[in-house]
């Protein structure tokens, strides 16, 4: 079962941090993330999501399988 976590953040810059360290605590095997994603608006109020994963990548290697999986992420960085 997956959990869905949402941060906020004030600056860009915060939430590269954080998702940084998360990648990094991943790579020690204390965190399990199936993916992340950093949203973001820009000044005209258009907001942008920035996966960690390509999904169609992960698409294109899954074939046939559905992927909903891959589309709602643990960690949701905004």
């Amino acid at each position: 079962m997956s959990d869905l976590i949402v941060l906020g953040f004030d600056h860009i810059d915060d939430a590269a941090k954080v998702l940084s360290e998360c990648r990094a605590l991943q790579k020690e095997y204390l965190l399990d993330m199936e993916d992340a994603v950093v949203v973001t608006r820009d000044a005209g109020g258009k907001t942008h999501l920035h996966q960690s994963i390509n999904l169609e990548k992960a698409g294109a290697s899954w074939g046939p399988v559905s992927y909903t999986h891959l589309t709602l992420p643990t960690i949701l960085l905004v």
